[in-house]
C-alpha cells in the first residue's frame, strides 16, 4: 500500500494536482517500514518537488488559504530533499537533490534576513523574539544545507546580530568570508562588502582589536572593487534598468567602508599619524574619489584646519551635488569662529577681544555660504537649519532667522 501511494504521488505531481499529491506522499512516509527501500528517497525527493509546487501555485493562484497553508513549504522542502539524500542507498536521487537544495538556499536565506528585519522593526518584545527565533531556524537549515556558501553564514550572523549575540555573530562573519573567499560567486554580488563591513565593526567594537578591523577593511575594499571589476566585465547578465542601481551601490558601500575606516582611525589616537599617511597616499590613488577627500579632511581637522579646508573643497570641486562636504565646511568655520569666540572672552584688553570677535564674525559668514548650499541640496536637514538659524542670532541677521525658525517649525510640524 505505501509503495501504491508513492506511483499515485507521481501521477497526480505529473497532472499538476500538487496539493493532494502532498497529502498522498505525507501518508507514504508514515508507512516507511512497508516501503521498498528504493522508494524512500524517491517519495522523500517527489515530496520535496510536490511543497514546492503547492507554494508556486499558491502564489500564482493569489489563493490566500493555500498560501497560510504552505508557509514553510520551502523549509520543508528542503528537509524532504536532505531525507532523500540520506536514504538514497543506490544513488540516485542525491545529485539531483544537492541541486535542487544548492537552488534552494538562497531563498531560505532571504527569508531568514527579512523576519530579521520585520523583527527590527517591531515594538513588542515577546513578537520580536519569537519572529528572531523562527529566523534563527531558517538561518540554520541555510548553514546546513549549503555550508559552503558565504550566505548561509551571513544570514546566520545576521540573526545572530540582532539577538545581541556578538561573539556567535563574529563567529558566522568569518566563516561567510572563508566561504566567499574559497568560492567566490561568479554572478558579481556587491553586498559582499558588507559582510566585511559588518565584521569590522565587532573586530572593533566587540573584540576592540583596530588592527583586525583595519585589516578587514581593507580586505573588504578589495574585495568590493573586485567585485565591480567582475560587474564591469558583466554587465551584459543584467537588465539595463538595473545597472544604474548597481553603480550607486558601489558609490554607496564605498563610501561606508570609508567611513568605518575614519570612525576606527578617529577613535585611535595612536593610529592618526598611520591614518594620515594612508589617505594622504589614498587621494594620489584615487584622485576623483569624493569620499577619500572628505574622509582625508575629516582627519585633517584636529591637525591641519587649513589643509582640511583645502581637502575639502577639493572634494567638492570633485562633486558639487553632495551634502556632505558643504556641510563640513560650515561646521569647520563655525569651529574655528569659536575657538576666536572664546578668546575675546579669556582676553581683558578690549582692543584685542574686539578684534577676536571680529575675526569670528568673518568665520561665521565664511560658514554662512556653505551650510546654505548643504541645505538646498537637503532642504530637510534638521541639523543645517539649526546651524543656520545659530549663525543668523551670533550675526544679528534677524530676516534669517526668522526664515529659519520658520523652516524649522515647518519641518517639525511635518515630522508630526
Amino acid at each position: 500500500q505505501a509503495d501504491t501511494k508513492v506511483t499515485t504521488g507521481l501521477v497526480e505531481l505529473q497532472q499538476g494536482d500538487c496539493y493532494q499529491d502532498v497529502k498522498t506522499l505525507r501518508l507514504a512516509l508514515t508507512m516507511v517500514a512497508d516501503m521498498k527501500p528504493k522508494n524512500v528517497p524517491k517519495a522523500w525527493f517527489s515530496l520535496g518537488d510536490a511543497l514546492l509546487c503547492s507554494m508556486r501555485k499558491a502564489a500564482t493562484e493569489k489563493d490566500m488559504e493555500k498560501l497560510t497553508e504552505f508557509k514553510d513549504a520551502a523549509i520543508d522542502a528542503v528537509e524532504a530533499y536532505t531525507k532523500a539524500k540520506e536514504t538514497d542507498t543506490e544513488g540516485k536521487f542525491t545529485k539531483q537533490a544537492e541541486e535542487k537544495l544548492s537552488a534552494l538556499s538562497p531563498a531560505i536565506s532571504a527569508a531568514a534576513l527579512e523576519m530579521v528585519h520585520k523583527a527590527n522593526e517591531m515594538k513588542d518584545p515577546k513578537m520580536k523574539a519569537e519572529l528572531l527565533k523562527e529566523a534563527a531556524r531558517y538561518a540554520e537549515l541555510c548553514t546546513r544545507v549549503a555550508p559552503d556558501m558565504w550566505s548561509s553564514f551571513e544570514a546566520r550572523a545576521q540573526v545572530d546580530i540582532a539577538t545581541g549575540d556578538s561573539a556567535a555573530a563574529l563567529k558566522n562573519l568569518g566563516i561567510s568570508l572563508k566561504n566567499y573567499q574559497a568560492k567566490p560567486p561568479a554572478v558579481p554580488n556587491l553586498s559582499i562588502m558588507y559582510v566585511y563591513y559588518r565584521k569590522a565593526v565587532l573586530d572593533f567594537y566587540y573584540s576592540k582589536n583596530p588592527d583586525v578591523a583595519l585589516k578587514t577593511v581593507a580586505d573588504g575594499k578589495a574585495a568590493l572593487e573586485s567585485e565591480y571589476q567582475k560587474f564591469q566585465e558583466k554587465k551584459e547578465i543584467f537588465r539595463p534598468e538595473a545597472i544604474p542601481a548597481m553603480e550607486e551601490n558601489y558609490v554607496e558601500a564605498k563610501k561606508d567602508m570609508n567611513a568605518m575606516e575614519l570612525q576606527i582611525y578617529l577613535s585611535s589616537p595612536d593610529k592618526l599619524t598611520e591614518a594620515l599617511k594612508r589617505f594622504e597616499s589614498a587621494i594620489k590613488d584615487t584622485p576623483n574619489d569624493y569620499y577619500t577627500h572628505a574622509a582625508y579632511a575629516t582627519l585633517l581637522e584636529g591637525v591641519d584646519k587649513p589643509k582640511a579646508i583645502n581637502m575639502y573643497e577639493r572634494a567638492i570641486q570633485i562633486d558639487g551635488t553632495k551634502e556632505l562636504c558643504f556641510y563640513n565646511l560650515g561646521a569647520l568655520h563655525s569651529n574655528i569662529a569659536k575657538e576666536s569666540y572664546d578668546k575675546a572672552n579669556a582676553e581683558q584688553d578690549y582692543t584685542k577681544s574686539d578684534a577676536f570677535r571680529k575675526a569670528g564674525d568673518a568665520k561665521m559668514m565664511e560658514a554662512k555660504p556653505f551650510f546654505e548650499k548643504a541645505l538646498a541640496i537637503n532642504p530637510k536637514s534638521a541639523g543645517t537649519i539649526l546651524a543656520l538659524k545659530q549663525i543668523s542670532v551670533t550675526l544679528n541677521l534677524m530676516d534669517d532667522y526668522k526664515k529659519y525658525k520658520e523652516m524649522e517649525s515647518a519641518l517639525k510640524a511635518g515630522g508630526n
